[in-house]
């Protein structure tokens, strides 16, 4: 996710999307006590950036489709736990 040249090439194979799974994202740092937060701030960058850089690379292909989905398992599932 944090390599826009990576999700480049994916966008120039997967031309025909209709489903987008943003299922990638990072969780290096993960002790309240002992992460800095340089590490917060990394995992930050790759699970928020990454994800929109990867929508916005696919969004025109499912605007071309006139169909299409766009979910973030790992956000609903975050979102919604008790």
């Amino acid at each position: 996710l944090g390599d826009a040249r990576s999700i480049a090439d994916a966008r120039e194979v997967a031309t025909d999307v209709s489903v987008l799974v943003n299922n990638a994202g990072v969780l290096a740092a993960f002790n309240v006590l002992t992460t800095t937060r340089a590490q917060l701030d990394a995992d930050l960058a790759i699970n928020l950036h990454g994800t929109l850089d990867v929508t916005r690379a696919f969004l025109p292909a499912l605007e071309r489709a006139k169909k299409g989905a766009i979910t973030s398992p790992w956000c609903s599932w975050h979102t919604n736990a008790k």
